[in-house]
């Protein structure tokens, strides 16, 4: 079975990795600064080793789910689009984007 690619897909790849990078570095600085500010200053080493692991990881993981909202939510609004343009094109059947119809010697 043949996979369809979706229709912009260039740009939708763009918009993903730009907002995502954007989201990403926010919930990163976010859960790093809650992280730092919410243990003791008169740690051990080793627990302070733990902890600066435990918060790499858990940045890691907020940011993971920040970028799939972003994909998730760049998806929708790419489709919706798509689909509003197939409504407005069966509406009026005109061309859209340069579309050649036949018999108009274009």
């Amino acid at each position: 079975m043949e996979q369809v690619q979706p229709r912009r897909k260039g740009l939708r790849d763009w918009v993903k990795t730009g907002v995502g990078l954007i989201v990403a570095t926010g919930v990163g600085a976010l859960v790093g600064t809650a992280v730092k500010s919410n243990h003791p200053d008169n740690m051990k080493l080793v627990t302070k080793f733990c902890v600066g692991v435990a918060g790499f990881v858990l940045t890691g993981l907020a940011a993971d789910a920040a970028q799939k909202q972003v994909d998730d939510k760049v998806d929708m609004i790419f489709d919706t689009v798509d689909q509003i343009e197939d409504n407005v094109k069966d509406a009026l059947n005109v061309p859209i984007e340069g579309e050649v119809v036949e018999g108009t010697g274009a």
